[in-house]
């Protein structure tokens, strides 16, 4: 039985090792009773190693308004933790305002040229995508 004890013990600190980066002490106080402490810094520094919010879902607003409405939420995401964001592919695609974006067309144009049906890509124009960028670095996302 103190096998069993002590194995699950190890499989236990072994998890957490796994985990984070962290300290770990093991005092026997006597034959049959084992201490355990783990010291972890659950401080977690340093822009994407957070938690990354996916910016898009499939039936986004076309319309070419994305980036902006995004960099409405930047500030409020920052504050809650988010320190990365997921965005579709920004660029031409071949159904020009309507795709999502993975049916590209011309991969330098991110809503600069009038081609495809329009200039904006479904999410918005260069401009507007430079903006949200802008705005994420600044709230170190």
């Amino acid at each position: 039985m103190n096998k069993s004890i002590i194995a699950k013990i190890g499989l236990i600190a072994l998890t957490f090792a796994a985990c984070q980066e962290e300290s770990l002490t093991v005092e026997e106080t006597n034959n049959s009773e084992l201490t355990l402490e783990v010291n972890s810094d659950l401080n977690v520094s340093g822009m994407g190693s957070g938690v990354m919010m996916q910016a898009f879902y499939w039936d986004v607003p076309a319309g070419g308004i994305w980036w902006d409405t995004l960099s409405t939420k930047i500030n409020d995401w920052s504050n809650a933790g988010i320190d990365a964001i997921w965005l579709p592919p920004v660029s031409k695609a071949q159904n020009g305002p309507f795709s999502m974006g993975y049916d590209p067309f011309d991969y330098f144009d991110f809503g600069s040229y009038n081609q495809m049906g329009s200039v904006e890509t479904r999410f918005g124009s260069t401009t507007e995508l430079q903006n949200l960028i802008s705005t994420a670095h600044n709230a170190n996302v």
